[in-house]
C-alpha cells in the first residue's frame, strides 16, 4: 500500500511539473502577446527608499548564485532575499566596510564573493566572513589600481577578474593582490560623467570586448593589444557612436552593443554594424537612443534598458515593443534612467532605474481582480451583493454603487455602470438586502436607502416609513432575515428589527426582558448556527441569542483567561462553516468556538497567524478557511493548521481589506473587498507555483521574554530549525 501511495504521489508530481513546464514554455515563446497585453500593468511590485532601498536611484542589479538580489545604488549596497533588505554602507571607523556608498557595478566570482565598483575604490564582499576587502589607488605602488574611479567589473571563464577605469583595462592578480594595467586609447578632452556606463564582455570564442568613451575595443589577451572600432560618419556600417555603454552576445555569436546614440548589431565575421535608432514617428522603433543595459533572457529575447523606458526586440518582425511607464496599483510611474535588467530563477524580471526597483512577476494571478490596473480608476469596496451567477453589485466608501457582470468564460469582471450617490451620502455603502426584483435596501453611512436597480432611483427609507428617524445618520453594517421573516439590522448605534409580516419597526432592541439593561451597542455582523442560535458581533463583545427560546448569553474578553476567552471585545466578523464550526474574527485574532466547553480557542500572530485583524471569514468545500486581513488574504488549512499568506504578486487588490466586505456565490466563488478593489476566486483554482529556491538560513530567533536575533551565519548546512519557547 505504501509503495502504491508513493508511486501515485510521484505520478502526481510528474504531472504537475509537466504542467508547470508547459506554462513556462508558453511564457517563453509568447512574449509578444504578453507585452501587448495588460501584463506589464498588473503583476508589478515597486521598491524605493520608502520601502527598503537605501537610495531610490538604482545603478546596477545582480542575481547571485544563491538567489540573492544585489542592488547597487547611489547611496549604498543593498541585498534582498525576497522578504527583507540588508543595506551596506561605508563607515569611516570601519576599514572592513564598503569603500564608498556610490556603487556603479557588481560582479560575483567563482567563490561566491561579490565585487563592487565604486567611485572611490574597488570592494570585494567576502561571503565566508561577511566583511569587505578594499582596493585603492596608491601613488607609491604602481601595481595598485590606476584609479579609484571604477566603472565596471567582469570575471571571464578562466576566473580572471577584470576592472574598467576611465582609461585602462585592469587584470587582478590574486596571488599578490596587485593589478596589471592595459592602457587603451583615451581622449582626455572627451569627458565621461560619474553616472556613465562602460562594459566588459567575453564572447563565446574567449575574445574580450571593452566599452570605452572613445570606441569599442577588442582586447587580444595573448598579445595584450587593443583593436578599436569607432564611428565613421562616412560609413553606414560603422558603429553608431563611440561612447560604448553595454555589450552582450546572442546565440549565433553576434554582438549587441548599446551606445549613447543608438543600438548596434555587430557580426564579427564581416565586421559590420547594423544600427537601430529611435524614430518619434515609428512606435515600433527603439524607445530611446541612450542604451544603458542589454539583457538576453532564456528564450533569446533581447531586453534594452534606456534613459527613458525599455524595449524588447522582436527578432521575427525586426522591430521593438517599447514601454515608457509601468502602472503600480493604478498609478503610472514614468520610467527614467533604466540602468539594469535581470531575471531571477523564478523568472521574475527585475528592472532598476532612477526612481527605484521594479519586479515583474510573469506568473498569472491566482486571484481575479477588479478593477484591473487602470490609471485614475479607484474603487474602495465596502459592500458586496451577488444577485446571480453573473450579476454583481458593489458598494464603495465614496457612496457609489457599481453594477458588474462576471464573465464565466475568462473568469473576469466587466464594468457595466456606476451610480454615484456621494452628493446624498456623507460616507460609504456597507450592506445590501434584496427586497424584490427591482428594489434593494442599501445600508449606508446615513441609514437605509432604497435603491431601484432598474431606474437608479435612490431615496431614504423614512420617505416610506416616516417614523424611522432612528436610522438617520446611523451606519448600517449588516442585515439578517430569520425564519420568522424578521429582518435584523446591525448599525453603529444599536440593534434594530423590521417585521415584514406586520410591517412594524422595532428600534434599539435589548433582547433581554429586563428593560433596565444597557442597549446593545454597535452591531457589525450576524451569523446563525444549526441550533438557530443567532450570533451577534458588536464592539462590546459577542452575543448568542436563541431566536425561539429567547435564551441569551454574552461573551466578553477576559484578560485573566485570555487563552480560552475572546482576545478582544471588538468583533469584526462571524462565520459558521460547513463543518459546523463557528469562527469569530476580532481586531486581535481569530477564534474557534468550542460548544462543549463553551469557550474559545484563540489563534493570533503568536501562534502563526500572519495578521490579527480579521475583516471577513469564508470556507471552501475542503474545509479550508479563507480570511481577509490587514496583511492580505490568508488561507488556513484546518487539518494541518498551516497558514498561507497571499500578497500583491498573487493578484490582491492591496494588503488592506474592509470590514464585512465579503460574500460567497451559489457556486462557491469567494469575494473579498478592499481599499483598492475586489478580489474573487474559486478556492480549488488556487494552485501553488512549484519552484524550489536555494534555501539559506539568514537568521535564528529565540522566542523568550525578549526576542534575540542572530542576523548572520558564516556557514550553515542546517536542515531543521528547532524553536524553543521558554
Amino acid at each position: 500500500m505504501s509503495n502504491q501511495l508513493n508511486n501515485h504521489t510521484d505520478n502526481c508530481h510528474r504531472k504537475l511539473r509537466g504542467w508547470v513546464w508547459l506554462f513556462y514554455l508558453f511564457f517563453l515563446f509568447n512574449y509578444n502577446d504578453l507585452c501587448s497585453s495588460n501584463l506589464f500593468t498588473s503583476n508589478i511590485t515597486f521598491f524605493n527608499i520608502d520601502n527598503g532601498l537605501s537610495h531610490s536611484s538604482v545603478n546596477h542589479l545582480l542575481i547571485d548564485s544563491r538567489g540573492y538580489l544585489w542592488i547597487a545604488t547611489s547611496d549604498g549596497l543593498n541585498r534582498y532575499d525576497g522578504y527583507t533588505f540588508i543595506n551596506f554602507k561605508h563607515s569611516l571607523s570601519d576599514t572592513n566596510s564598503i569603500c564608498d556608498n556610490y556603487i556603479r557595478h557588481l560582479c560575483e566570482d567563482n567563490d561566491g564573493n561579490i565585487w563592487i565598483a565604486t567611485v572611490n575604490g574597488l570592494s570585494c564582499f567576502i561571503r565566508k566572513t561577511g566583511l569587505f576587502k578594499n582596493f585603492y589607488h596608491d601613488p607609491d605602488k604602481p601595481s595598485s589600481l590606476s584609479s579609484n574611479n571604477i566603472f565596471h567589473i567582469y570575471q571571464d571563464r578562466q576566473g580572471n577578474i577584470w576592472v574598467k577605469t576611465i582609461e585602462t583595462l585592469e587584470k587582478y592578480l590574486p596571488a599578490t593582490n596587485e593589478f596589471k594595467h592595459y592602457y587603451h586609447y583615451n581622449d582626455i578632452f572627451n569627458y565621461a560623467s560619474n553616472d556613465f556606463f562602460f562594459s566588459i564582455y567575453e564572447d563565446k570564442k574567449g575574445r574580450l570586448w571593452v566599452g570605452t568613451k572613445d570606441g569599442l575595443n577588442l582586447f587580444d589577451k595573448q598579445f595584450e593589444i587593443f583593436k578599436r572600432y569607432i564611428h565613421d560618419p562616412g560609413n553606414p556600417y560603422s558603429i553608431s557612436d563611440n561612447r560604448i555603454k553595454c555589450i552582450t552576445e546572442d546565440e549565433k555569436g553576434n554582438l549587441w552593443i548599446g551606445t549613447e546614440k543608438g543600438l548596434n548589431y555587430f557580426t564579427p565575421t564581416n565586421e559590420r554594424f547594423i544600427r537601430y535608432f529611435h524614430n518619434p514617428n515609428d512606435p515600433k522603433s527603439i524607445v530611446h537612443n541612450s542604451i544603458n543595459d542589454l539583457f538576453i533572457d532564456d528564450s533569446g529575447r533581447l531586453w534594452i534598458a534606456t534613459m527613458f523606458g525599455f524595449s524588447i526586440y522582436d527578432s521575427y518582425n525586426k522591430n521593438f515593443n517599447s514601454f515608457r511607464d509601468l502602472s503600480i496599483r493604478n498609478v503610472p510611474i514614468t520610467l527614467t534612467g533604466i540602468s539594469s535588467i535581470v531575471m531571477d530563477r523564478a523568472h521574475n524580471l527585475w528592472i532598476g532605474g532612477y526612481k527605484g526597483l521594479f519586479k515583474l512577476d510573469f506568473k498569472p494571478f491566482k486571484f481575479g481582480l477588479f478593477p484591473i490596473q487602470k490609471a485614475n480608476f479607484f474603487c474602495n469596496v465596502t459592500g458586496i451583493f451577488i444577485e446571480s451567477e453573473t450579476d454583481i453589485w458593489l458598494g464603495t466608501n465614496d457612496g457609489e454603487i457599481y453594477k458588474l457582470r462576471y464573465n464565466v468564460v475568462n473568469n473576469s469582471i466587466i464594468f457595466e455602470k456606476k451610480f454615484d450617490y456621494s452628493s446624498i451620502l456623507s460616507g460609504g455603502i456597507f450592506s445590501f438586502f434584496s427586497i424584490d426584483n427591482q428594489n434593494i435596501w442599501v445600508g449606508t453611512s446615513n441609514g437605509i436607502f432604497i435603491f431601484n436597480k432598474i431606474n437608479g432611483s435612490f431615496y431614504a427609507i423614512n420617505q416610506i416609513y416616516p417614523k424611522v428617524d432612528f436610522l438617520r445618520g446611523n451606519k448600517v453594517y449588516s442585515f439578517y432575515k430569520d425564519h420568522r421573516n424578521i429582518l435584523w439590522i446591525g448599525t453603529e448605534y444599536g440593534l434594530h428589527q423590521f417585521d415584514f409580516k406586520t410591517n412594524k419597526w422595532y428600534p434599539y432592541v435589548h433582547l433581554l426582558k429586563e428593560t433596565t439593561t444597557e442597549p446593545i451597542r454597535s452591531v457589525r455582523c450576524f451569523e446563525v448556527d444549526k441550533d438557530k442560535n443567532l450570533w451577534i458581533g458588536t464592539d462590546d463583545g459577542l452575543i448568542c441569542y436563541n431566536i425561539d427560546s429567547k435564551e441569551y448569553k454574552k461573551y466578553l474578553s477576559n484578560p485573566k483567561k485570555i487563552i480560552n476567552s475572546l482576545p478582544s471585545n471588538n468583533i469584526y466578523s462571524l462565520y459558521y462553516s460547513r463543518n459546523k464550526q463557528l469562527w469569530v474574527g476580532t481586531n486581535a485574532g481569530l477564534c474557534m468556538y468550542n460548544p462543549a466547553a463553551d469557550n474559545f480557542r484563540v489563534i493570533t500572530e503568536y501562534e502563526g497567524l500572519p495578521n490579527n485583524i480579521i475583516y471577513a471569514i469564508k470556507d471552501d468545500n475542503k474545509g479550508n478557511i479563507w480570511i481577509s486581513t490587514n496583511k492580505g488574504i490568508i488561507k488556513f488549512e484546518q487539518n494541518t493548521e498551516l497558514f498561507t499568506t497571499f500578497d500583491l504578486a498573487d493578484g490582491l487588490q492591496g494588503y488592506e481589506y474592509n470590514l464585512g466586505a465579503s460574500t460567497t456565490s451559489s457556486n462557491g466563488q469567494i469575494f473579498f473587498g478592499g481599499v483598492n478593489g475586489l478580489n474573487f476566486f474559486y478556492p480549488d483554482s488556487i494552485i501553488s507555483y512549484i519552484y524550489q529556491p536555494y534555501t539559506e538560513v539568514t537568521a535564528i530567533e529565540l522566542v523568550t521574554v525578549g526576542v534575540k536575533k542572530i542576523p548572520y551565519i558564516k556557514k550553515c548546512k542546517l536542515l531543521y530549525l528547532l524553536v524553543l519557547k521558554c
